[in-house]
């Protein structure tokens, strides 16, 4: 069983693919911003008239917005290797978190179990605890108000210092959550303030809780069904997902979450040279999006599988 990069990589290549790249991650965080400002600029302007535009305009920026969570870059910013600076990272992993609704000092506390742990009783993460009934996913594919009441109902009690239960909770998920409530109320009273367009201010409000069937499938395909290869390492109990460029841009890489399981220090966008190392050494699978729905329901069986290429 394969545990460490080390254990296949020379010291050099397993520093170079380590390495930050400034240059191309700041590149990427721009077309990022680029694609939600052009976007977000369209819904506030294109005329209510012409609603079946603005509702696919906006459909769009909401399929968009939701990869700036922890399934795409939010995520890849917690690990603290997007940038060299380590304070740009902090910032960029709050701001992701803040956007999306998500405390980002509770992500921190379970996140490094979901690596370290794997498949543990208290690895929620793996199992991805997902409703998939009709309803559910016809809520994911439009808006889900279940999510955005659970989300601002958290958001609200947790930053005055509580869980819904009344429940205290630790100082810091307290701050978390007051910056996120004070974030996002300075960010939409802006836009309503310079737009004076109430319900292009109201669809940019409810987009991170819209369109999120996509980045939910490819969340759950990170680990689904893969718990019988718990003990085998990150190469077997994770998936590796082909997937079109501009959707593997938006996801950071991490269609390639074998190998960010198996080296998480190596930036998302080193991710693919990995990818090709272990390929080339016939250490990793990978299926097409397609492939995983269609055998959503087939459990693997270890002991008749074997990797193909």
């Amino acid at each position: 069983m394969l545990t460490k990069a080390t254990s296949i990589l020379d010291k050099k290549s397993y520093t170079q693919l380590k390495s930050t790249d400034n240059l191309i991650a700041t590149l990427d965080l721009l077309i990022r911003v680029a694609i939600n400002f052009i976007l977000a600029y369209f819904v506030l302007t294109i005329s209510e008239s012409n609603y079946l535009l603005l509702i696919f305009v906006w459909y769009l920026y909401s399929l968009q917005f939701q990869f700036w969570g922890y399934a795409g870059l939010g995520h890849e910013a917690f690990h603290n290797n997007v940038f060299s600076s380590k304070l740009i990272n902090k910032y960029l992993f709050e701001f992701c978190s803040a956007l999306t609704w998500n405390n980002s000092a509770m992500f921190a506390k379970t996140h490094w179990l979901h690596h370290k742990k794997t498949f543990s009783e208290n690895d929620h993460e793996a199992t991805s605890e997902q409703n998939w009934e009709t309803r559910h996913i016809i809520a994911y594919a439009l808006i889900d108000f279940r999510s955005m009441y659970r989300k601002l109902l958290y958001t609200l009690t947790n930053s005055l210092g509580y869980y819904p239960n009344l429940t205290p909770i630790e100082n810091r998920f307290r701050v978390a959550a007051f910056k996120n409530l004070s974030f996002n109320i300075i960010l939409y009273l802006a836009i309503f303030v310079i737009s004076n367009n109430p319900v292009g201010t109201m669809l940019l409000i409810l987009a991170p809780f819209t369109a999120s069937l996509l980045n939910k499938v490819l969340a759950k395909a990170q680990h689904h069904q893969l718990d019988v290869y718990r003990n085998e390492g990150a190469l077997k109990f994770s998936r590796t997902i082909h997937l079109p460029r501009p959707i593997s841009f938006l996801y950071a890489n991490m269609n390639f979450h074998a190998e960010h399981h198996f080296a998480p220090s190596i930036p998302y966008y080193k991710l693919p040279k990995l990818h090709k190392i272990l390929a080339n050494k016939g250490l990793i699978s990978s299926v097409s999006l397609t492939d995983f729905l269609t055998g959503w329901r087939k459990r693997p069986n270890p002991d008749t599988e074997k990797i193909s290429q």
